[in-house]
């Protein structure tokens, strides 16, 4: 459509066209945690501008009508653009006005945020790292009219325990509740738990909604002291890093105690946990492997999702699973597999995260696909180490034309990681035709550069989204991470 054309629509059609071409996805997180574990269950955002940056560069009737969209989530990734953004929104209010949300989590430097803070009359979201909450900081967001939500990344609720009760900064001077400080995940242990420092925390109304509760000295036998913890009202997932003690005794009463608790993931010492009987599906995973002679298999972690109604843990959906391979057989779809296992005891399974293991005999990526497709539910499978476990009968259908190879080593680099992702990406292409319910796909994999004493390590990672077309093709999420040696890098970049 001709730009005239386009203009000659109404302003409320071409707003309802532009915002079609500005995608905002929620999806479970995968690289904001060092082990880019999908089970911890935060949220990645990815934006897609589509057409719509260069459409606000085509005149300023539609630069005007860009611009709310552009803006209205916002990211600074450096101390220079928050400088250049805060100069911006105290010289133009009406611009300020456009900004929403503003993640300002890769900042370091954010002199100046409680000035621009009140300049920002829209906004309703702040994302920042807890160390840079101060006393100052904290009375101008509780001061924001329309500002709800200040989420922290990191969890030194300490930082928060030292802030003082009110501030007189301000006249008449200011209360300082934390009833707008969203702490994303917190990570800690039993005797932090029970501190006096926690409860004055939870009381002044912090929003806890992510524990991950790990053991170091201090076993979480003891029920009595579980059930003497503060009460967590915003609490909706619960992540337990436990090496020893049970479980059995507590957790369900913690459940109870806590009904907006959606989701519980267990890690580590799972087989300990799989003698009790509130937690049976690793004991029943185990139990399907071994009638069928398999061994040495055990999952890393699983996530259970709370039903309507419940009397048991056992009762819960297994929803997540983490699982550790140590042989092809395990994967087969023409043999019994621990996939095929899963179907039948975890049949609401929506994320699986498979390590694949080293093998000489790869499996066909058809005969891999295949194996998921008794998984009805499943919407995100995770897969590590598959450039290395698949094969296409010796073929190389993703292999670039001899025009677009130079383009790809003068632009991303001459390492093998550079190749495994276009191989892995053909292959998350053919088992998304296999399996219709899947929506995303993760890719982790590592590998060597070079032989002998002169090899270098790479590493990838990358997500992709099926669009929802007939051709269910793949749009890849973000930028993808490729880690090379320098000397593989593209020569501009080196």
């Amino acid at each position: 459509m001709a730009p005239a054309h386009l203009l000659a629509l109404s302003a409320e059609v071409l707003l309802i066209i532009l915002g079609e071409l500005y995608e905002i996805r929620h999806f479970p997180a995968q690289r904001q945690l060092p082990d880019w574990d999908p089970g911890r269950m935060q949220s990645t955002t990815f934006r897609c501008f589509g057409a719509l940056r260069p459409i606000s560069l085509v005149n300023q009737q539609l630069r005007l009508l860009c611009l709310p969209i552009l803006f209205k989530i916002t990211r600074c990734t450096c101390s220079k653009r928050f400088q250049q953004l805060s100069a911006k929104c105290a010289a133009d209010g009406q611009f300020a006005g456009l900004i929403k949300e503003l993640d300002v989590v890769g900042v370091d430097t954010l002199d100046g945020l409680p000035e621009v803070l009140p300049h920002l009359t829209s906004l309703t979201r702040l994302d920042l790292k807890m160390e840079k909450v101060d006393t100052r900081l904290l009375a101008v967001v509780n001061a924001h009219p329309t500002l709800a939500t200040v989420a922290v990344r990191d969890s030194q609720l300490e930082r928060l325990v030292s802030l003082p009760l009110s501030i007189d900064l301000v006249s008449p001077p200011t209360d300082l509740p934390f009833s707008k400080i969203l702490v994303s995940t917190t990570t800690t242990d039993l005797p932090a738990l029970q501190s006096e420092a926690f409860r004055a925390v939870v009381q002044r109304g912090a929003r806890l909604p992510c524990l991950c509760l790990h053991e170091d000295d201090v076993s979480l036998d003891d029920a009595n002291a579980i059930a003497g913890l503060p009460v967590l009202p915003d609490l909706e997932q619960l992540h337990l890093d436990l090496t020893r003690g049970s479980i059995q005794s507590w957790l369900p009463s913690f459940a109870r105690r806590h009904p907006q608790l959606r989701t519980i993931t267990l890690a580590k010492s799972i087989y300990h946990w799989s003698r009790g009987p509130e937690v049976s599906f690793v004991a029943q995973f185990l139990g399907a492997l071994s009638k069928e002679g398999v061994t040495r298999v055990l999952p890393s972690s699983l996530t259970i999702e709370r039903p309507a109604s419940w009397t048991s843990l056992s009762e819960w959906d297994v929803v997540q699973l983490k699982l550790p391979l140590t042989f092809a057989r395990l994967v087969s779809a023409t043999e019994f597999s621990a996939i095929m296992a899963a179907t039948m005891l975890a049949p609401r399974l929506s994320s699986l995260h498979l390590i694949l293991p080293d093998t000489t005999r790869p499996i066909h990526i058809d005969d891999f696909a295949k194996a998921f497709q008794p998984l009805q539910c499943l919407h995100t499978p995770h897969l590590t180490s598959a450039y290395g476990f698949l094969h296409v009968n010796k073929q190389t259908p993703w292999a670039p034309s001899k025009r677009d190879q130079r383009f790809i080593r003068d632009t991303r680099g001459t390492s093998i990681c550079v190749t495994a992702f276009d191989t892995l990406r053909w292959y998350v292409g053919r088992i998304v035709q296999e399996v219709p319910t899947l929506e995303l796909v993760h890719i982790s994999d590592r590998g060597q550069d070079g032989m002998g004493r002169f090899s270098t390590s790479w590493a990838l990672k990358a997500s992709f989204r099926v669009r929802a077309n007939a051709a269910r093709d793949l749009e890849t999420l973000g930028t993808p991470e490729l880690v090379m040696d320098p000397k593989y890098l593209p020569t501009g970049k080196r």
